[in-house]
């Protein structure tokens, strides 16, 4: 009697296996991507930024302070200045039809900063405040440039923080230059 050689087996052939697996693996890969296509925050629009004088715009200060600008500013993302932006500009918005937070860099002195007025101190950077009635733009006085950060009623101050970290990181300190009083 002669041993059996019966190569017959249970079950589908190999590549039938591997054919099913690999189909079974494109379709987890497509539902994924569909599912993450459909989870990415809607494209934001540019942002109208209104020029100011600026003369300091492209000095090293300013151009290192930009290059540092996160992408978030607590619960604001950055957003694109329409055309024409101005240099030295950047904007956060929190919702598409929400007023965005502005940073100007390069500003000349407020003309209302002058000897005598309120200073306040965020993470060592010194601001002096000018309120609008729907707005406040804060400006950063201890710096070789004037940065101006303009924040929407009920922004709450993680903007500031944030901004003032990355000030303090990117822009060396210098004494406050107020002009005199009048």
């Amino acid at each position: 009697m002669t041993p059996s050689t019966d190569t017959s087996r249970d079950g589908p052939p190999r590549s039938l296996l591997i054919a099913a697996i690999a189909v079974g693996a494109v379709a987890i890969i497509a539902v994924l991507a569909i599912a993450a296509i459909r989870q990415s925050p809607p494209q934001q629009q540019p942002v109208p930024i209104a020029s100011v004088p600026a003369p300091r715009a492209e000095s090293p200060e300013c151009r290192a302070l930009m290059a540092a600008l996160p992408e978030q500013l607590g619960d604001y993302r950055r957003v694109p200045a329409a055309d024409p932006a101005p240099a030295g500009a950047a904007a956060w918005q929190a919702a598409q039809d929400a007023e965005p937070v502005i940073l100007r860099c390069g500003l000349d002195r407020p003309a209302e900063f002058v000897v005598g007025v309120p200073i306040q101190v965020v993470d060592a950077v010194q601001w002096f405040e000018v309120t609008d009635e729907d707005r406040s733009t804060w400006f950063a006085v201890d710096r070789p440039v004037y940065i101006a950060l303009t924040l929407p009623s009920g922004s709450g101050p993680t903007p500031i923080q944030q901004i003032s970290e990355v000030i303090a990181r990117t822009v060396t300190a210098k004494p406050i230059d107020p002009a005199p009083a009048p």
